[in-house]
């Protein structure tokens, strides 16, 4: 992915971060690293966000994890369904730029 340097230049040295392709490693390892933030693409090779979503919501729900969406999918419908499926976040590739992402960041130190 081509914003993949952008994200291990945002977080301090020392961050463990893993790049997973599908939603079932999503939640395995969600489970295994309890990490705390959470930025993925609406489209996985075998699944949707959305999906990923429901599932971390039922397993995690007790867990404070900062969950941001980074895609190229623009419409309302997506943002509005992510954030009430408990995404705190939804930046859209093109329109919000890495800076948005790292103020993101910054301003969530509170939250993790």
């Amino acid at each position: 992915e081509y914003y993949h340097h952008y994200f291990l230049e945002a977080f301090a040295a020392g961050s463990k971060i893993r790049f997973l392709p599908n939603v079932h490693d999503f939640v395995r390892v969600v489970r295994e690293f309890k990490p705390e933030v959470i930025i993925t693409e609406l489209l996985f090779v075998d699944k949707t966000a959305y999906d990923l979503l429901e599932e971390l919501r039922e397993q995690f729900w007790d867990q404070k994890i900062l969950t941001v969406i980074f895609t190229g999918i623009s419409t309302l419908e997506d943002a509005q369904n992510a954030l009430y499926l408990g995404v705190n976040n939804y930046l859209v590739k093109g329109r919000d730029t890495i800076n948005d992402f790292k103020n993101l960041l910054i301003n969530a130190q509170s939250y993790v």
